[in-house]
């Protein structure tokens, strides 16, 4: 399942545990969002990249674990 949501440099899921992570949501608060855009994928182990998430939108591997995750923030046009 889903851990809880954590802000402001607190660390999200568990430690030392070595759980795999499926799935991400990343928002930014409410003053960033009003200038920024935040995109987000992931790298799986299989080899692929998810495909891009946006503001808060979950991005699920389908059940394959995530290697890494490229961040990408944008200022609003």
């Amino acid at each position: 399942g889903w851990s809880e949501e954590v802000s402001n440099g607190l660390m999200a899921g568990t430690t030392g545990k070595s759980k795999p992570i499926y799935g991400i949501r990343i928002r930014l608060d409410e003053a960033g969002a009003k200038n920024f855009d935040i995109l987000y994928r992931a790298h799986k182990f299989d080899g692929e990249w998810t495909p891009w998430a946006k503001n808060g939108e979950t991005l699920y591997s389908h059940g394959v674990k995530l290697n890494s995750i490229q961040i990408e923030l944008k200022p609003k046009a």
